[in-house]
């Protein structure tokens, strides 16, 4: 259900060099839900790069989600924290917290729009492949999780010139960040 975000910013004022994926560390994010289960994950996925953090969550909480999108920007140089890009879905009712504490841009998708982070989307189908909707997402450990996340990673891209987005990444690293 999608509710009223206050203070939102909409995609159509997200800049062109991030439309067009110029630089690195614009993000979109995601939740998806496994039927008959309360539990989800949380993707996020990074444009430019098409690298990608994803966790389980217990549900499709703010709380829950806030708590992802920490646990993968966290980490993260900070060239790689420019924007996310987000729907309108209750989940991401604590973008505040995120903006603020990593100074990363907010973006939110017009209402029943969510095609518009087609990035995402596009990842969701992919891992879709992995994880169908029936798993028992339960039963996934975190070294299942980062194997899962590997195999994304290390899987050659027509878009990305028949890279690996591990390949984008490391290389964006390491000329940026001396990695």
């Amino acid at each position: 259900v999608d509710i009223c975000i206050p203070d939102r910013i909409s995609i159509t004022m997200r800049p062109e060099i991030i439309n067009n994926r110029e630089h690195y560390g614009d993000w979109e994010s995601d939740s998806v839900l496994f039927s008959h289960q309360k539990q989800a994950r949380s993707v996020q996925y990074e444009r430019k790069s098409q690298w990608l953090r994803w966790h389980l969550v217990a549900d499709k909480s703010a709380v829950e989600t806030t708590r992802a999108l920490t646990q993968t920007f966290k980490p993260l140089p900070e060239p790689l924290k420019q924007s996310c890009t987000v729907d309108n879905g209750g989940e991401n009712y604590g973008y505040t917290i995120i903006r603020d504490s990593f100074k990363m841009e907010t973006y939110f998708c017009e209402p029943y729009h969510s095609w518009q982070k087609g990035g995402g989307e596009n990842i969701n189908g992919l891992l879709r492949q992995y994880l169908p909707r029936q798993t028992a997402v339960s039963k996934l450990t975190e070294e299942d999780i980062h194997s899962l996340q590997e195999k994304f990673h290390n899987r050659l891209r027509k878009s990305l010139d028949g890279l690996t987005p591990n390949e984008v990444i490391a290389e964006f690293l390491k000329s940026k960040v001396g990695h």
